[in-house]
């Protein structure tokens, strides 16, 4: 599986504000007399548009049906016109049967409304207020459209909407998979769990509605969720690639290619104006080759400020605070919206590409057609005919994206650069690790790097192969990293 299901998604946003006065903790911000005012999103606009297209076809269609069976007698003349901004409906029917004229039309509006809207929800009317005297938020909106459950996500801007960067996560109520469409939906925020004595002069939230499967980001597949082997199964490496055993990982996304020098500079540019003051500036042989010379704190400092440019919640903070500068050793919050690396596991299975038990991701034997990687006779299944370092890059990396991608379309899995994975490094993990969503010790010297890179021989390139470098402040020009995203399952 390469990529989230095609099949039709559609997503409705509505946002309330509210504007506290003075900068008072926030237990206080958002108590009586804050102003609320609602906007809604453009979709809501369209949403109407289509309806009205629709029932002007549907009727033009109803009307030929009539005159089909020779009843222009009694339907003489219909017009029915939609416009942008409105509608007029001018309407003249003879006193024919007129009960049934009333049921016609009648039937024609509600057939019509229903047709054009389909299973699309729509989200209006959302209003949010904090509850005087505590730290919880109530936020109330419409949910219609949808003809089975949905699923509602919350966002929350600090800066009137300019970015949704506030991390809300101890919601409950009509949020997350499965809520019914109805007027007043109900969500609580309990605000003083996920930002203690915070305060902010201009609060917004948006509530967003999605029915049917999301599509993945530009320049992402789904992995989707299951279990997978993780470990070599062909006994080529040391004691900690086993033991084999059995690991599920939940659905998530990740980059079709390692980080690229271009992507690279155009977030570090947003990101030193913006409070990532020591953001380093990365090496790369070329715009569109890997990035590489980049320590993991360096990294995950650029994953935060991707998440913040883009409006998603930062995963990696400390002390509860977005992480920014500094070597410091951060939490990883792998509820949050926001870019992130992989999990070890999440790395071994993507790699995998959907293919149990094989060496590389395509199979079992590697070649410089495959791969950029070091080529050395005197293992068995190193098959290329070219040997040594790759010709064609020079002794160096390779655009990303140069060969051909595996089972779930990711390119460069096997070779190029090495890439970092969050987990801390341990010699003995496998022999006690979870088996639902590993996500390595909760602490130590180094953190794990996957895939081998252009200098390294076939050996340490394979989808099993595990490895380290240094400590988390260290750089080095062979190592790299691709982001990845949590996603419903």
């Amino acid at each position: 599986m390469a990529s989230r299901d095609p099949r039709r998604s559609s997503t409705s946003a509505a946002e309330s504000k509210w504007v506290a006065e003075g900068t008072r903790p926030y237990q206080s911000l958002v108590g009586t007399g804050s102003r609320t005012s609602v906007t809604s999103s453009s979709a809501c606009v369209e949403s109407l548009y289509r309806q009205a297209d629709s029932l002007v076809a549907v009727a033009r269609g109803f009307r030929q049906w009539l005159l089909h069976f020779n009843l222009r007698a009694t339907m003489p003349h219909i017009s029915l016109r939609s416009q942008r901004g409105g509608l007029t409906w001018p309407i003249a029917v003879r006193d024919f049967f007129p009960g049934f004229r009333r049921w016609v039309l009648l039937a024609l509006w509600l057939g019509g409304l229903g047709a054009a809207s389909g299973a699309e929800p729509e989200v209006r009317n959302v209003r949010a207020a904090q509850r005087e005297g505590t730290a919880l938020v109530d936020v109330y909106y419409d949910l219609t459209g949808a003809e089975g459950p949905v699923t509602v996500e919350v966002a929350v801007s600090a800066d009137g909407g300019a970015s949704y960067a506030v991390a809300a996560r101890a919601l409950s109520g009509a949020v997350g998979e499965g809520v019914a469409a109805g007027p007043n939906r109900h969500i609580v925020w309990n605000a003083g769990t996920d930002l203690p004595d915070f305060v902010a002069p201009a609060m917004r939230v948006k509530v967003t509605a999605r029915g049917g499967p999301a599509p993945a980001p530009d320049g992402f597949v789904l992995i989707p969720s299951g279990s997978f082997e993780m470990g070599d199964s062909f006994g080529d490496g040391l004691d900690f690639e086993r033991p084999v055993h059995t690991v599920s990982v939940s659905a998530f996304y990740v980059g079709k290619t390692e980080v690229t020098k271009a992507q690279w500079d155009s977030v570090r540019g947003w990101a030193v104006g913006n409070g990532y003051a020591d953001l380093y500036p990365g090496d790369g042989k070329g715009s569109d080759h890997p990035v590489n010379g980049v320590s993991w704190y360096d990294v995950v400092k650029w994953c935060n400020a991707l998440s913040e440019r883009e409006g998603l919640s930062p995963v990696y903070r400390v002390n509860g605070t977005v992480y920014r500068t500094g070597d410091i050793t951060p939490t990883i919050d792998y509820g949050a919206t926001g870019y992130r690396l992989p999990s070890e596991a999440e790395w071994e299975k993507a790699a995998r590409g959907g293919l149990s038990g094989r060496r590389f991701p395509w199979g079992d034997t590697i070649s410089h057609s495959q791969a950029n990687y070091r080529s050395l006779e005197d293992v068995g299944y190193d098959v290329s005919p070219t040997r040594g370092y790759h010709s064609a890059y020079q002794s160096g990396t390779s655009p990303v994206g140069s060969f051909t991608p595996n089972g779930y379309g990711l390119y460069d899995m096997a070779g190029n650069v090495w890439e970092r994975c969050n987990d801390w490094w341990s010699d003995y993990y496998y022999t006690g690790s979870p088996r639902a969503d590993p996500q390595g010790p909760s602490s130590g010297p180094r953190r794990v790097i996957r895939g081998g890179s252009w200098g390294e021989y076939a050996p340490l390139c394979r989808s099993a192969h595990r490895n380290y470098y240094g400590g988390p402040d260290d750089r080095n020009g062979y190592i790299g990293f691709r982001v990845a995203r949590t996603s419903d399952p």
